[in-house]
């Protein structure tokens, strides 16, 4: 392998992509797994087009992880809770409750618990990476793209490290990780 071929290779591992399609042999999974075998995509995000129920996504993950790849491929959900759900009751899952609703209605030992549920059944699915929590501060009035939609467990700080904190070690127990999100922030 020349030094191109593997900074290639090496960038690949950065990238994350969507992809068209439902079922193994639909033309877009195709191209995905060949430029996973070829290194030149390290993850695929998966999007509520992507899913019709339960058990067509654990096929479909099943494939895509069966790509021959020096490393295993990244799958990635955006399963934040509440409005922004890619998984829900709708295709087989559980629904995973709000920021705000965790922070409003649940211990931060409850949390953990609500949160190593979801990864438990995240991971169930194929899915290792999940694109959550949220680490914005509710504003004042709450901005549309977060406080009007509970994407944010509060106004103070420290509620909102407590809280993703727990969303990372619950997720992080089912062998899933997570993603802070969206510093600087949109709250």
């Amino acid at each position: 392998m020349n030094i191109h071929q593997s900074l290639r290779k090496q960038l690949g591992q950065l990238l994350c992509v969507g992809f068209h399609g439902t079922t193994p042999t639909d033309p877009g999974v195709q191209n995905i797994i060949e430029q996973a075998e070829a290194g030149l995509i390290g993850g695929v995000i998966i999007y509520r087009y992507n899913i019709l129920n339960r058990a067509q996504l654990t096929h479909l993950l099943l494939a895509i992880q069966g790509a021959k790849t020096e490393f295993p491929l990244f799958v990635f959900v955006d399963q934040e809770g509440g409005k922004i759900q890619r998984v829900d009751s709708s295709q087989g899952f559980k629904e995973t409750l709000s920021a705000k609703r965790v922070a409003a209605d649940l211990s931060p030992k409850a949390a953990q618990q609500h949160y190593a549920d979801l990864g438990q059944e995240l991971q169930a699915a194929g899915f290792n990476f999940d694109l959550a929590p949220c680490v914005d501060l509710d504003g004042d009035p709450p901005g549309p793209a977060i406080g009007q939609l509970d994407r944010s467990y509060s106004r103070d700080v420290t509620t909102v490290i407590t809280y993703a904190q727990t969303m990372l070690e619950g997720l992080g127990s089912q062998g899933v990780l997570g993603c802070l999100k969206h510093f600087p922030g949109h709250g």
